[in-house]
């Protein structure tokens, strides 16, 4: 693990969506509270109550995702051209307010946590100060693996090649869609730091290293390693 992570006691947790999304997070906060650092959470304005009735430190990010999530289904049905306009009349101006506040939660942290959602703002941020970071992930992605598809792809028992392609898949799904808003929100915050390119690309120590939130019980970490 690279040697600077866990030397400052500042810990920026960065999460956005529904509350699946948030609550780990807030265990998480605990548990390093419990440790002796000092987290502090950012997360959508409705969960303040819950963080505070765990005495975690809370910086609310605007937008209310399940009720964004019911407004573009009602928009956009399933039609995914209308979503894609959806989500760009909607969302990046929604994901420009989210990244300046993202930018407060984390000026003085000594290391950020993302989550899957902010996992572009979690690198970008981490980038531009120079600290690491770690993506904290409630399912397996972003480490290709022959040893089962990615989330939401049928299976081919015994076919390696077709599982990894399809970790590959969903990655690059994120990825440009991640790029193509980030680019849209950027254009109405000049100020924003360009893209450094996809964070689980290139040289292995450069990369963010991933949390795996769920027990080796539910998913049994695959023999080999990802590239």
């Amino acid at each position: 693990m690279d040697p600077t992570i866990g030397k400052g006691r500042r810990v920026a947790l960065l999460t956005y969506g529904t509350r699946g999304d948030v609550e780990p997070f807030i265990a998480l906060a605990e548990g390093l509270q419990r440790a002796g650092f000092a987290p502090r959470l950012a997360a959508p304005a409705v969960f303040e109550p819950l963080a505070q009735d765990h005495r975690v430190e809370f910086h609310p990010l605007p937008g209310n995702p399940a009720q964004l999530a019911k407004d573009l289904v009602a928009l956009a049905g399933t039609s995914w051209p209308r979503m894609v306009r959806a989500v760009s009349r909607f969302v990046a101006p929604l994901g420009a307010q989210v990244f300046r506040h993202a930018i407060e939660c984390a000026a003085d942290a000594d290391l950020i946590v993302h989550s899957f959602l902010m996992t572009q703002t979690g690198h970008e941020l981490a980038r531009r100060q120079g600290i690491p970071s770690i993506s904290a992930q409630m399912f397996p992605v972003f480490a290709p693996t022959s040893a089962f598809p990615a989330v939401i792809s049928p299976d081919i028992p015994g076919c390696g090649p077709y599982r990894r392609l399809t970790h590959v898949f969903v990655t690059q799904v994120f990825w440009q869609g991640s790029r193509i808003l980030y680019n849209g929100v950027r254009r109405m915050e000049p100020a924003l730091p360009t893209l450094s390119g996809w964070p689980f690309s290139g040289p292995r120590m450069s990369r963010p290293w991933i949390m795996f939130a769920f027990s080796r019980h539910v998913v049994s970490p695959p023999s080999e390693s990802s590239p």
